[in-house]
């Protein structure tokens, strides 16, 4: 078959001898990035979410969530923090959502350079097809508060939640 790239809608099509086919099925999943619900120099010892993205999502199929995150830590010594990719149905996800990975980090003390956290999941999707909120929360493993996309200045740096059909794949 032959493949081409959509320069205008940033797509990847292939031609299965009888139709051109988005690469990874048609959902609305490819390439779909998560909005960023974090406030600059968001700082938690609780757990929040950082990103989250919705979409309609296919029975029986395979989803591959990209991950990352600027983390910093507000402690003298070292200490750790764990990313949690949840999922739930409808417009939203919470912490009571459907846990599908922990990713968990070290984190080096105060004042020294924060650490980029990333991590690909995979979701094997077996619900009813209807939309659905992937999510990724950040939260620290002990007392102390870690920044999560911001710098212990407040220089919002941002995070990524990319969501694709990997079905094909």
């Amino acid at each position: 078959g032959r493949v081409i790239f959509e320069s205008d809608t940033s797509n990847v099509m292939f031609y299965d001898g009888s139709a051109w086919k988005y690469w990874g099925n048609s959902s609305n999943a490819r390439e779909f990035d998560g909005s960023d619900t974090t406030n600059t120099g968001t700082s938690t010892t609780t757990e929040v979410l950082l990103r989250s993205v919705t979409f309609t999502a296919t029975q029986n199929r395979r989803y591959r969530i990209d991950v990352q995150a600027h983390t910093e830590y507000n402690a003298a010594t070292n200490g750790s923090c764990a990313l949690r990719v949840r999922w739930a149905a409808g417009a939203s996800v919470t912490t009571a959502g459907t846990q599908v990975r922990e990713i968990l980090a070290k984190l080096n003390a105060a004042g020294s350079t924060g650490r980029q956290v990333s991590d690909m999941v995979e979701l094997d999707y077996t619900a009813a097809t209807g939309q659905i909120t992937v999510g990724v929360f950040g939260v620290s493993n002990d007392a102390t508060q870690v920044n999560f996309d911001a710098s212990t200045d407040s220089t919002d740096v941002g995070g990524t939640l990319i969501v694709r059909d990997w079905s094909a794949h």
